[in-house]
């Protein structure tokens, strides 16, 4: 959507995972990350995020894709985020 809009999306988004926790011992896990989206512009112009700010909290499920040898990717992506903690 962003790229018919002609968006284009600059900068870096820092991960740092807080929390893991084994949903099914080796096959699926939910996996808490804060995203920091402080340096991510689109256009050269830093969005509004709202109350929630530039780092904000998600938790998602993660398991293992069946055409790869232990990696794992993310399964569902909640779309429901909160700030990060200090």
């Amino acid at each position: 959507m962003d790229r018919e809009e002609g968006l284009a999306q600059e900068g870096e988004t820092v991960v740092t995972v807080t929390a893991v926790e084994a949903v099914a011992e080796g096959e699926d896990y939910q996996v808490t990350a804060c995203l920091d989206w402080s340096d991510v512009t689109y256009n050269g112009e830093k969005p509004n995020r709202g109350e929630l700010g530039d780092r904000q909290q998600i938790t998602y499920r993660v398991g293992p894709d069946a055409t790869s040898e232990g990696e794992l990717f993310v399964t569902h992506d909640p779309m429901e985020y909160e700030p990060c903690g200090p």
